[in-house]
């Protein structure tokens, strides 16, 4: 660094110190952990408040290491976008900029972060000693600043209360970072704006400065520093002679104050030796339009690099000499784009109301690119007409070719979206608008209330949500101004065609506006309708349920009850009945039959002739519609060669094929589909029959499967640090025959001696064993404020698994499995007395507390894996001989390695065992269950059919909201049981399931909806053994 270079930028941090915005960090200060930011000068001469800036980069890692950014949230975005801001400077006749003298640094940062934002710095020139430092306040850089400031801004102005509450909240949408960018309508008002908000932002300790405005001739106004707003003029913010120029950047783009008009500010590149893909992007992006006035100019090097990324060129590969030549014609002519300027003021003229404003809308697409630009015309009094553009978008178009139709409406739909944000942005609620494009097609696509495709169908939902349909019109293609944003130009040919100031008709009256008269391509717009299958099928009033097949839910005694009609109407004519007074006859039945399913054909079919659903029907003596089949000349009957047609879903279908299956045995779905072919063809037959059968309450008890819960983390017990056996689970480590009692006294005996050995636990998991919650009880009646008093020992907590959930203690169950394993295969099938088998489980604990926790290597260089034995080394022994022949500094020393050392296995147990418990599981479909739905409750040691049913009554959530646990009530009371114990017959209590019960069947199928079989205490003889109740003989029938 340059000698004079090193002073300027040593100087910054010298008046930084000053200002208390850093502070040096001394020797004595404690400190739990620190970060360096790196940081490097940047020089620039031009700048008039900083010619030289620090810059920290706090995303800078060192190795592996996490860097300070890495380790940070950025938070939300709180910042205004540029485009919405720009609009509203343009909205009134003065426009103004300010911004923050040092906004990131007028905030403070807590103490106990700041050495977080510790930086090195010479202390001499000779650069031979370093000084540290550290930040006091925000620093850029740091990926949170920007929602610090925003944030501190945005609580600053929104607790203005009383007159300046609606000053604050136009200052809070013209702030973007530290700037502030806004426009009015008079002098009065910016003056009394920038004193008021002068004053808001100062009792927050931060200086809005150097005031700039277009209104040029009045006193004090238009100059670059406003004097007597009590801004200080401390050297660090004096204004150089560069200021009393007449332009200003206002975020990117040069505004001329003198001629209020808009333009943009680039630097052309010198041109490389070699032209690379890497080095025309670089040179598009250094211009910048947020408005979109040079976007046909753009769009050239854009459909340039286009065409380089479709050939897979590298980005550092030499073009080929056909693009290099392109680009050069367009690079040469790029100086002619800062000769291009638009006014500021978008009205040009005063406008009392909104009806003399509207918003007109324009899109184009070309084979290449397509575009969008929105204009709004103003008129005045006097009945001159002024068009502004206020927003332009162009857009290449995609490498995977599409029809002009498509794009065309691609551009339909950034133009609704380019409306949508400006409108937003301007607050132009009641302004009309108007949507232009030149595309009769995209036009019918949007005008038209039809079912289009995919593609075309989403795009117009989009363009619908954002637009109304009535607006959109036609302009011929050469009276569009989104013809050339979509094409593209170079620089000289855009500065010529002035395309801006949007088309010459538009001012003009409405009555000589095109007039949107266009021939319509029809092929071309069906084109884009959604493929169906063309079908016969009418499909009426699909969820109501027709005359006849209301009274019951049973197939056969509606079409009785239609018997019963067609014979009462018999009677009313005076036609003979024969048996009149007996019951239905064979073929007063069948003639009902026949009768109710020529109506549900009526109902369905629109015709009867021809082909329906791909078969070939026909109608017969009686109107009935039948399927033709190939069986025609065969011996079968004729219900079997010629079937009776009907629908996939109707009511009474449902009910004949529920009533055929009950009838059959709950037959499946592959028997009665050749049962029902041998009278009727149902349309979809095996989905339709599917879909019946799933309904069965009867079906469903023996084929529902259990639920499915989303994975639960581990317990806090399980992952925090804390001494061993201090969280403990215990259980019946069976079946191991041994004479001697498994009662509560026994299991208090077994807890003391573990107590005895191992130490008090404080928390004790087990499942609801009797032993265990009889020891629960016990502890519940004992006074623990006097135990806590006298010995200082508090309660054990117990925490019990929900009733029939082992695997939810499945953490110890592992492990009393391993202990099993290990004694079946010592011991076979020897017997051994008490002893013998205390000395053996004595083995295995020793083998089981070293089994390794980690993965074991074949790296000998590795280290020791961990196993459960090193932590229970933590136990100190009473006896240490060797103390008499160490010193006090080596016996420090070596307590201080010993914790060093236990520091040390405990941080490799949390990194190489618990980091790595993570919760694996293949995604499933969880059944949605609900409050009030009938489930079958499993249980390991009965049949199915033993199952009992119950009512879910509530749902039990879990830490993370989740829910795993169900409160349910059976016939002989209220219980827990987790859902993996339940198994949904998809049957709610709020309505009542129809079962058909013929009268055949009705005793058998009572029996299979028994629900008395609840979980009852299993009886047991002395010697262990289940008692079983007899049935009493006649009682069991078989389905």
């Amino acid at each position: 660094m340059k000698t004079g270079d090193y002073k300027s930028y040593d100087e910054i941090f010298n008046s930084w110190l000053r200002e208390g915005i850093i502070e040096e960090v001394k020797r004595e200060d404690n400190y739990a952990g620190v970060h360096y930011l790196p940081h490097r000068p940047v020089f620039k001469p031009e700048s008039e408040t900083t010619p030289v800036r620090p810059v920290f980069d706090a995303s800078c890692k060192v190795g592996r290491a996490p860097s300070l950014n890495d380790c940070m949230e950025k938070g939300p975005n709180l910042i205004e976008l540029i485009p919405a801001i720009l609009l509203r400077f343009r909205e009134k006749k003065i426009g103004f900029v300010s911004d923050i003298r040092k906004a990131f640094q007028m905030i403070s940062v807590d103490a106990a972060d700041r050495d977080f934002l510790r930086f090195l710095w010479w202390e001499d020139e000779e650069k031979k000693k370093l000084k540290e430092f550290r930040h006091c306040r925000v620093v850029f850089g740091v990926n949170c600043s920007p929602f610090i400031l925003a944030a501190v801004l945005k609580h600053l102005l929104d607790s203005v209360k009383g007159d300046r509450k609606s000053l604050a909240r136009k200052l809070i949408s013209s702030l973007y970072v530290d700037n502030c960018v806004a426009s009015v309508d008079t002098v009065e008002v910016y003056e009394v704006f920038k004193k008021q908000a002068t004053e808001i932002m100062a009792s927050a300790k931060m200086e809005l400065r150097q005031w700039e405005c277009s209104a040029v001739g009045a006193p004090e106004v238009g100059r670059p520093a406003m004097r007597g707003c009590g801004l200080g003029d401390d050297g660090g913010c004096t204004p150089q002679d560069s200021r009393n120029t007449a332009t200003t950047m206002v975020l990117g783009l040069v505004w001329n104050r003198e001629r209020d008009s808009i333009g943009c500010n680039f630097a052309k590149l010198e041109i490389a030796e070699k032209l690379t893909k890497r080095w025309i992007l670089s040179c598009v992006q250094k211009i910048y339009d947020p408005i979109g006035f040079t976007c046909p100019a753009t769009l050239k090097p854009k459909l340039i690099l286009q065409k380089a990324w479709a050939e897979k060129m590298e980005w550092d590969a030499e073009l080929p000499s056909e693009i290099v030549e392109n680009f050069m014609k367009w690079y040469e002519e790029l100086h002619y784009l800062a000769k291009i300027e638009i006014p500021r003021w978008i009205m040009g003229q005063q406008v009392k109301k909104d009806e003399d404003m509207q918003l007109h809308v324009f899109c184009d697409a070309s084979q290449d690119a397509y575009a969008a630009v929105v204009f709004l015309r103003s008129e005045n009094e006097d009945g001159a007409v002024t068009v502004q553009l206020l927003q332009a978008k162009s857009r290449v178009a995609p490498l995977k070719k599409s029809t002009i139709p498509r794009l065309e409406l691609l551009g339909c739909v950034i133009a609704a979206r380019l409306y949508s944000s400006t409108k937003k942005a301007l607050g132009m609620g009641e302004v009309a608008s108007y949507f232009w494009t030149d595309s009769t097609t995209a036009l019918s696509w949007i005008k038209r209330n039809d079912d289009w495709g995919t593609f075309v169908g989403n795009r117009v939902r989009n363009i619908l949500e954002l637009t109304e349909a009535e607006n959109w019109r036609h302009v011929p293609g050469v009276q569009n101004p989104a013809d050339l944003p979509s094409r593209g130009c170079d620089s000289r040919e855009l500065l010529e065609s002035k395309w801006w100031e949007g088309p010459i008709w538009l001012k003009r009256p409405k009555e000589d506006w095109p007039s949107g008269d266009a021939i319509v391509n029809e092929e071309m717009v069906r084109e884009e309708m959604k493929r169906s299958a063309t079908t016969t099928l009418v499909n009426i009033e699909e969820k109501k349920t027709p005359w006849y097949a209301r009274a019951s839910s049973s197939y056969r005694k509606n079409v009785r009850n239609v018997a019963w009609l067609k014979r009462l109407v018999k009677r009313y004519r005076g036609e003979a009945v024969e048996n009149k007074e007996s019951d239905l006859t064979v073929s007063e039945f069948e003639d009902a039959e026949r009768h109710i399913l020529k109506l549900v054909q009526m109902e369905s079919f629109e015709d009867g002739v021809g082909v329906i659903a791909g078969l070939v029907v026909e109608k017969d003596t009686e109107g009935i519609i039948r399927v033709s089949s190939k069986l025609l000349h065969s011996e079968h009957g004729v219900a079997f060669r010629r079937p009776i047609l009907l629908p996939a879903s109707h009511p009474l279908v449902e009910q004949m094929i529920r009533e055929e299956h009950v009838m059959n045995g709950h037959a499946g779905a592959q028997f009665m589909m050749g049962h029902l072919r041998e009278r009727v063809w149902i349309l979809k037959g095996r989905k339709t029959i599917t879909k019946v059968i799933s309904k069965c309450v009867v079906c469903r008890r023996f084929a529902a499967k259990k639920v499915d819960v989303p994975p639960a983390a581990l317990p806090a017990d399980r992952v925090n640090l804390v001494k061993v056996f201090q969280v403990t689970g215990v259980d019946l480590a069976g079946p191991l025959f041994l004479k001697m009692d498994r009662n509560t006294e026994a299991f208090l005996l077994a807890l003391e001696r573990f107590i005895s050995r191992r130490g008090r636990p404080t928390t004790l998991y087990s499942d609801n064993g009797t032993n265990f919650v009889g020891a629960a009880n016990l502890f519940k009646g004992m006074d623990w404020k006097r135990i806590v008093k006298e010995t200082g020992n508090r309660r054990i907590q117990w925490k019990f698994n929900p009733p029939t959930a082992s695997w939810w203690g499945g953490w110890w169950e592992r492990l009393v499995r391993n202990v099993k394993d290990l004694l079946k295969r010592m011991l076979g099938s020897r017997r051994l007395d008490y002893d013998q088998l205390q000395s053996c489980v004595c083995s295995v604990e020793a083998v089981v507390n070293g089994r390794p926790l980690t993965y074991v290597t074949e790296n000998g260089g590795d280290l020791v894996p961990l196993t459960p034995a090193m932590f229970l080394q933590e136990i100190k022994s009473s006896a240490f001989p060797e103390a008499e022949l160490l010193s006090g500094d080596e016996l420090r020393k070596k307590s201080r390695g010993i914790v060093v050392l236990r520091e040390e296995l405990r941080s490799r147990f949390r990194k190489e065992y618990l980091s790595l418990l993570v919760q694996k599981s293949s995604e499933r479909k969880l059944e949605d269950l609900r409050v009030g739905d009938v489930v079958l409750v499993g249980a390991d040691g009965k049949k199915r059919l033993d199952w009992p049913m119950a009512k879910i009554v509530e749902f039990l959530p879990g830490k993370d909201g989740k829910v795993r646990l169900a409160r349910v009530k059976t016939l002989n009371g209220i219980g827990i049981r987790p859902l993996q114990r339940l198994y949904p017959l998809e049957v709610s209590s709020e309505v009542e399931a129809e079962t058909l019960k013929p009268e055949v069947k009705v005793r058998a199928v009572q029996e299979a909806l028994k629900t008395t079989t609840e979980l009852e205490p299993v009886q047991r003889t002395r010697q262990g053994r289940e008692v079983k109740k007899p049935v009493r003989f006649g009682s069991v029938s078989f389905m």
